[in-house]
């Protein structure tokens, strides 16, 4: 049988999954050191909470590659553009996004049982509800605990990049492996027996550390270019994208863009959605693109 500590762990793989995605669609492509600090993250998260006992069976392991990451981006990239979405010029709640998602997930999983206990004879379903009948402050507990943990991931995910915000939730397992060990005093969880698989873990929550130091301490700068709409005047543009805060310089220019601004805010920061949320709402302008500076050289 399939160990799942031993599968399970890949699914923090979906990180890169999400650098690609954002790759082709997102205005604002992942810069180098994104790519890097997210890989950093993800191979840190992997090791931390793989186990090395059992066995890798490859139909588990191509149910987390092609089934389960992929249905996570999607989920991701679509949560990320309902918080993003505004009705009556008013932001999506998060909390009315997630008891939404709680409401499909429930209406689906009790078909998808109910379907199972018809075709097999069995009783999932009705034994589920009685196991949460007797656990029930324990399940009510957790619940609520998982409930607002999701609120504020979906808020996350409407202020960063998805990747990026991936990225930090991976961060769980630096707590997991404290709370393992003090939960194992009360209940029988399975430990570390080898001091080879606690210095791997210990090594998968050192790269997460150092993964998330990266992205909270690398300052990114990128170019807008800014295309104006026939008739406006270039002079109040100049001025409305000069007040975005994280805007350094900003220029009129010849050629096919109106104009040129150049941006610096951190990876972990609203920056990247404040500064687009701003130029999108300015009137008059037409179309932008943000190209993220890779390397520089600039007078001291």
């Amino acid at each position: 049988m399939t160990d799942p500590s031993a599968v399970l762990p890949f699914y923090q793989v979906v990180i890169l999954y999400l650098l690609v995605v954002e790759v082709i669609a997102e205005k604002n492509s992942p810069t180098l050191v994104e790519i890097q600090s997210s890989v950093i993250v993800t191979f840190g998260a992997i090791l931390g909470s793989i186990s090395l006992s059992g066995s890798i069976d490859l139909t588990a392991m191509a149910i987390i590659f092609l089934i389960v990451n992929p249905g996570w981006v999607i989920l991701s990239i679509y949560q990320r553009r309902l918080k993003l979405l505004r009705i009556n010029d008013r932001p999506n709640d998060s909390l009315n996004i997630r008891f939404w998602n709680l409401v499909f997930t429930l209406i689906f999983v009790t078909f998808f049982i109910l379907m199972i206990d018809q075709i097999n004879g069995t009783s999932y379903l009705k034994e589920s509800i009685d196991a949460s009948r007797r656990f029930f402050w324990w399940v009510a507990l957790s619940m609520s605990v998982t409930f607002f943990s999701y609120v504020f991931y979906i808020r996350a995910l409407g202020i960063g990049k998805a990747s990026i915000t991936q990225a930090v939730k991976a961060t769980t397992i630096i707590f997991a492996i404290p709370v393992t060990f003090v939960l194992s005093l009360f209940i029988p969880i399975s430990l570390p027996d080898t001091p080879v698989l606690w210095l791997i873990k210990i090594m998968g929550i050192i790269l997460v550390i150092l993964g998330i130091l990266s992205f909270a301490l690398t300052q990114i700068k990128a170019y807008v270019f800014i295309r104006a709409q026939p008739g406006v005047k270039l002079s109040s543009l100049l001025e409305e994208i000069w007040n975005i805060r994280g805007v350094d310089s900003v220029a009129v220019v010849s050629g096919g863009y109106n104009l040129i601004a150049k941006v610096r805010t951190r990876t972990l920061l609203k920056g990247y959605e404040r500064i687009i949320r701003k130029i999108e709402a300015i009137p008059g302008i037409k179309e932008f693109r943000w190209n993220s500076i890779l390397k520089e050289w600039e007078n001291i």
